[in-house]
């Protein structure tokens, strides 16, 4: 007799699942029906809704009706309503306040699913919550078969699990660095509260939170790597939050990977909260298999709270778990806080001990952590320094002292800790003695990009496509901890390997070479252009795969613009990539200060003033803003007339475009 497959899940768990589905189909219903009220899922036309009810709420919030946190998610400082990060309790409130809902029954539904399921429950206590739920969810329109599909389900056997598991699914994740010290202790904390917060409906994430240099992503990597098989099922999603293209861009890829339309009906482009959203949702119920898959989201480096509010998921994506790392130390209630803060004396010594080739006695591992304040980075560059040169640590500690007397005085405020100042400087001499211009010139630019996700294949750009090359300057550089190279799967190409730069580290590099900084950028701006062509003259997609996100990371810090004006004369470039990338709202805030920059050296007629408004104008035009974009052409127009001539080109382009917007609003 065939032996049946063991469930992976227990069959107190297999029913507890059963009155989440059961919940999740609630939440559901409650929000379609919070909609159909509204008449609109416009998230402004529902925060204008609540405006007109300031009063009403204000008053239930004093009562003790709502919460702080339910308050802020009816009328955000944003005024965009998001209705779908509203909880059950939330969402009946809505409904019974403002639309006359009979509240005793949601409240009935809502206590029966939310309270009175524990995680152990027996076949005659899910019976008794079905038969309560049954007729007050199909009531609210929630097809019987619907349930009766819930109520039968089998919950994942072990042929499901097993292939679920080859279905690993990690994207952008990257190992720990090869020598730093994992500190266990943390990890399990991380774990323990990652654990809590999923347990409790009221809790969102966890945040390990401390100073730069103290090993926040470091502590998140070796987490994920410890606890991506063993709890999370192989499925974890590391989110860059150093802007919003960047969380745009990762939302964006792993949807795609999921298979979920980040476009409209209408062919505009989702809000970020809504791929965001769909995401989860896709986690969490719309998966093949019949269970929600564990997957873990990492926000690395978000500023604050406001950077990963909007992409706190509902209370029914049981499959979430969010880990954030911040500089941020205040965070609501909804977050659990784990401080990290510099190496403890036992975790300096065994960092030391585990790292130093040669021996050292008691007393000279101490004075080194001890100079250096036991900073985790800091310590980091002083080994690599120590053995790169075989020197002992008195010499080490001789050669700081030195040059940190010379650079007390420069903008070492700029990086936060002297120490780590002073062994980056003492590192960075070095590389300038013993190391060739193509050395100095690529350890320049990595200083400009994205230090958490740099791609070979965007610095063999920088090379002249020399592999060679390119493996000797990476070798030298990660061998004095300026940048960690991650390794890679098998069928990994070389052009997708990946490599890390601290971000302390690439400020003073700014810092140190800040007379360099123009010809970078301008070397940055040739490479891009030059990548974009080659797309163009072989008709590959144009979307800037490897150097995007970079391009991104620079304009946002770039106060005067410099990268977006190496592109001044090459803006059908620019609305290519960016059509490409669907980001056309993006590229018109790019234009305007491309414009800005432009009239400061020209006057109002110049023919890239015109040129750049005309683009201004198409931007509009793309984004449903006809009359404003007419108001743009029109001026144009005319100055184009004059300078031109009416049968230039330029002319009877943006003619055929006025032509044109005036039959779309029915003009003449």
């Amino acid at each position: 007799m065939e032996e049946k497959p063991k469930l992976v899940a227990t069959e107190d768990e297999i029913r507890y699942y059963k009155c989440q589905k059961l919940r999740g189909k609630f939440d559901e219903k409650l929000q379609e029906k919070v909609f159909d009220e509204m008449k609109t899922e416009d998230p402004q036309e529902i925060y204008k809704f609540f405006e007109t009810k300031k009063k009403q709420i204000l008053k239930c919030r004093k009562k003790g009706v709502i919460n702080v946190n339910q308050f802020n998610l009816l009328l955000p400082s944003n005024g965009e309503t998001n209705v779908k990060l509203f909880d059950t309790s939330l969402l009946i409130f809505v409904l019974t306040e403002f639309f006359n809902s009979e509240h005793h029954i949601l409240q009935k539904i809502r206590n029966w699913l939310q309270h009175k399921t524990p995680p152990e429950l027996d076949e005659q206590q899910f019976n008794d919550i079905f038969d309560a739920v049954e007729k007050p969810l199909m009531d609210l329109g929630v097809p019987k078969e619907d349930l009766e599909r819930i109520k039968e389900m089998r919950v994942m056997d072990a042929e499901a699990k097993r292939l679920l598991k080859i279905k690993s699914f990690n994207y952008n994740c990257q190992p720990p660095v090869a020598n730093h010290h994992h500190r266990e202790a943390v990890i399990d904390n991380i774990h323990a509260a990652m654990l809590l917060q999923h347990a409790d409906d009221t809790k969102f994430g966890v945040v390990v939170s401390g100073l730069p240099g103290c090993g926040k992503s470091e502590a998140a990597k070796v987490y994920w790597k410890s606890f991506q098989k063993k709890y999370y099922e192989d499925a974890v999603c590391w989110v860059n939050c150093n802007d919003y293209m960047s969380m745009l861009k990762s939302f964006g890829d792993i949807a795609d990977r999921c298979g979920i339309n980040t476009k409209k009906p209408d062919g505009s482009c989702r809000r970020l909260e809504e791929i965001a959203d769909l995401v989860y949702r896709f986690f969490s119920t719309e998966q093949k298999e019949n269970i929600p898959r564990k997957v873990l989201f990492i926000f690395d480096n978000a500023d604050d709270q406001k950077d990963v509010g909007k992409f706190i998921p509902t209370a029914n994506y049981d499959a979430i778990h969010m880990l954030i790392t911040s500089q941020c130390q205040v965070w609501d209630p909804r977050f659990r806080v784990i401080k990290l803060d510099v190496f403890t004396v036992e975790e300096s010594q065994i960092f030391l001990q585990q790292n130093i080739k040669r021996d050292e006695t008691e007393s000279t591992t101490k004075q080194l952590y001890e100079m250096l304040g036991c900073h985790p980075l800091g310590m980091q560059q002083a080994v690599s320094y120590i053995n790169e040169h075989g020197i002992d640590i008195e010499t080490y500690i001789t050669e700081f002292n030195k040059r940190q007397k010379e650079y007390m005085s420069k903008e070492s405020d700029q990086i936060g800790k002297t120490t780590v100042y002073t062994t980056l400087s003492l590192a960075f001499e070095r590389i300038e003695n013993e190391g060739d211009s193509a050395i100095i010139q690529l350890t320049n630019i990595i200083a400009y990009l994205d230090g958490r996700d740099i791609k070979k294949g965007l610095l063999l750009k920088c090379v002249n496509g020399d592999v060679s090359t390119l493996n000797n300057i990476l070798h030298f550089l990660s061998k004095y901890s300026i940048i960690n190279i991650s390794l890679s799967n098998s069928n990994t190409s070389y052009a997708e390997q990946q490599l890390t730069c601290h971000s302390l580290t690439q400020t003073f590099l700014k810092v140190d070479k800040r007379d360099k900084r123009e010809e970078i950028i301008q070397r940055l701006g040739a490479v891009f252009i030059e990548d974009l062509k080659i797309c163009e003259r072989n008709n590959l997609k144009m979307d800037g795969y490897i150097w995007y996100q970079h391009f991104h990371h620079i304009c946002n810090s770039d106060q005067d613009s410099a990268l977006l004006m190496e592109f001044k004369e090459h803006q059908v470039l620019l609305i290519d990539l960016f059509e490409t990338n669907g980001d056309i709202q993006r590229l018109q805030f790019f234009f305007e200060q491309i414009l800005n920059n432009l009239l400061e050296k020209h006057d109002d007629d110049h023919h890239l003033v015109l040129l750049t408004q005309h683009n201004i104008a198409q931007c509009l035009k793309v984004t449903g803003q006809a009359k404003e974009a007419l108001e743009i052409f029109r001026p144009v127009e005319q100055k184009q007339l004059t300078i031109l001539g009416s049968d230039h080109p330029d002319v009877l382009r943006t003619q055929h475009n006025i032509a044109y917007y005036l039959q779309e609003t029915g003009q003449t």
